[in-house]
């Protein structure tokens, strides 16, 4: 196996100018403490109203298929730009599921169903850490004088109870920012934004509700600030914008189990604090979405270079939409987490997306006490068990409940109003696990889904009985053991700014970085080694359409290549994982440069901003 380290860069071929602007951050100290009560489970409609998805087969007429729609009165709402399928509407009254049943049996569509909705399911210095018993630490929360102190320790598990060993494993790894953990969620309080030209109704046709709460001003969580954030074009793909915040609060809590703001002195820790997180929104205020927004970002969320994709959401629907989306991100190199689901007491139904188990990471909650949440669905489909945390017991004595700890806002509140709360669910074990993936991959991004998995349930603490089992997969994860097993690594670091803007560049033109060109040569230097150095590309994407890349240029693709010397180029003939090699056994503290040169399409239908992330590998020779 090889052992690497990664290190990627943003590179913007532009057609149009681009800037940015920073609104100061609303100043906050520590925050007060609150628990989440857990609430019944909500009991929503299980599909849209008068809607259905529909893939029709590639060699279908269009003529047939206007025809189709019209005799069962469907009109277009709603087209994916990523997976082919579309969106119908239907008169109100329908029998959806016999319409998509009728549509499923004809000859012209490859599937049929009705549009199904899914609920959201180092020592660090940070002042509320010692509460963080799911990080395992040896501190303890002294109740007189509100501080942390040295741990007495605890039978269940690790010094402070039901944690999975974070502190020797981040003296291997707290994660870098070349590894991008996608968020599919309500959104990340990641900005100061005033969305007022856009607040109160949006009414998408088929949402679950008329109008969005009138929030018109979202705020920056304190304890994200320094959280490394990569924010797409289109990224809210609930109210179609730019600015994937959080109306509900569900996202931000997730969000800091992965990345929250680390070792600041301010609140609480967050796994791999190193990582870029890619907020995606695609559940609305209610912490409900439709299949085909989910579906659509997820393959969002892939052609734009996320690593991982977190799914702190499910249903009890079963759809070829969403097993088709996390098929793709998998065969496309993405490690896919999911909550297994919260409805152990009522009927243990399977949950989807985690049981589609071929491409998904399916996690269950535990306890401190390291037992399965009472609330923890169980199955085969089950993967693996982490920490979820149950609001209703104190056992670990602290005076607070045993939820997990993170920043946000109360839901559906005041979004300046920040606090550190205790939620607990599936929904709160799965960024654990997704997490766990970013440190894997910052270890070795040669890995793909399946050794990411591997090494994952490899080295969990097993559970009575021995071996896998339906209520906790393979065990509990243990981080220090995963990265354990990955060996030594080597790590490289950029001596230059790592972006380079090619402006505005036309239709079959071509621009350079070297010299002659825009003279912005990226340089990475082997701080750690030995080290074979190789480079890979995602397409050039503007968060919607994209350009792929090819040996020549063409209708929307590209001729993207790379040189070490400003002589000899070599082509990204495809997008990662495939790699390119740069060089060979490059010694420590030495440099390599990066030339890049980028020939246009010849056409596009597309006139946006396109911009394509390269990523330098580092691997044992």
């Amino acid at each position: 196996m090889k052992w690497l380290r990664k290190l990627s860069f943003a590179l913007l071929p532009v057609l149009l100018a681009a800037g940015f602007f920073v609104l100061p951050l609303k100043a906050q100290t520590n925050a007060p403490i609150k628990v989440r009560p857990p609430t019944a489970k909500t009991e929503l409609p299980a599909f849209a109203a008068d809607q259905i998805i529909v893939k029709f087969e590639s060699n279908a007429s269009p003529v047939a298929i206007e025809q189709l729609k019209t005799e069962h009165g469907a009109a277009q709402i709603r087209a994916s730009k990523f997976a082919g399928f579309v969106t119908l509407s239907l008169p109100e009254g329908s029998n959806v599921t016999k319409k998509a049943e009728i549509f499923d049996r004809n000859p012209l569509v490859e599937y049929a169903h009705p549009n199904f909705i899914a609920q959201a399911h180092l020592v660090p210095n940070d002042t509320f850490y010692c509460l963080q018993w799911h990080f395992d630490d040896n501190l303890e929360w002294d109740e007189v004088n509100e501080v942390c102190q040295a741990s007495a320790g605890n039978p269940n598990g690790g010094v402070n109870g039901g944690g999975i060993g974070m502190e020797p494993a981040w003296d291997i790894s707290t994660g870098n920012t070349s590894v991008i953990v996608a968020v599919l969620d309500t959104g990340v309080a990641y900005e100061d934004f005033n969305d007022s030209n856009n607040a109160g109704c949006y009414n998408r046709v088929g949402n679950l509700r008329t109008c969005r709460p009138t929030i018109d001003t979202y705020f920056q969580a304190p304890d994200l600030a320094d959280t490394n954030f990569l924010i797409l074009t289109g990224s809210d793909l609930v109210n179609g914008d730019d600015h994937p915040n959080d109306d509900e609060s569900h996202g931000t809590h997730v969000t800091g189990t992965v990345a929250q703001s680390t070792n600041n002195n301010l609140g609480v820790a967050g796994m791999a604090f190193n990582t870029r997180i890619m907020p995606v929104k695609v559940l609305d205020a209610n912490g409900s979405g439709l299949f085909d927004v989910i579906a659509d970002a997820i393959h969002f969320a892939t052609d734009n270079g996320a690593d991982v994709i977190n799914m702190s959401l499910g249903s009890t629907a079963d759809a070829q939409i969403l097993e088709d989306a996390v098929a793709y991100a998998f065969n496309n190199g993405v490690t896919v987490v999911s909550s297994a689901g919260n409805d152990f007491q009522v009927g243990n139904p399977i949950n989807y997306p985690a049981a589609y188990d071929a491409y998904v990471i399916a996690v269950g909650a535990t306890r401190y006490d390291e037992q399965r949440a009472p609330y923890s669905s169980t199955g085969s489909y089950v993967d693996i068990a982490a920490p979820g945390g149950d609001t209703l017991e104190d056992q670990n004595s602290d005076g607070y409940a045993d939820g997990v700890l993170q920043q946000t806002f109360e839901s559906n509140s005041d979004t300046s109003d920040f606090s550190y709360w205790f939620f607990q669910g599936t929904s709160m074990a799965a960024p654990h696990v997704s997490a766990l993936a970013a440190l894997i991959l910052s270890v070795d991004s040669s890995l793909s889904p399946s050794q990411v998995r591997n090494v994952i349930e490899s080295t969990a603490e097993d559970k009575s009985p021995a071996g896998r089992d339906d209520e906790y997969g393979w065990g509990i994860i243990d981080a220090f053991a995963a990265l354990s097993s990955l060996g030594p690594s080597v790590s490289i670091s950029l001596t230059t700014d790592g972006t380079t803007p090619f402006g505005i560049v036309e239709l079959g033109g071509t621009a350079d970085t070297t010299a002659t060109g825009i003279n912005d040569v990226q340089t990475v230097e082997v701080t750690t080694g030995p080290a074979d150095l190789d480079v890979r590309s995602t397409n050039f994407s503007d968060g919607s359409n994209i350009w792929a890349l090819n040996t020549v240029s063409g209708s929307n693709q590209v001729l993207w290549e790379f040189s070490k010397d400003a002589i000899s180029w070599t082509t990204f003939t495809s997008p990662g994982p495939t790699t390119f090699l740069l060089d060979t056994n490059v010694a420590q503290s030495d440099t390599r440069d990066l030339y890049l040169r980028l020939t246009m399409p010849s056409s596009t239908t597309s006139s946006n901003e396109h911009s394509a992330t390269v990523t330098i590998v580092a691997t044992a020779p």
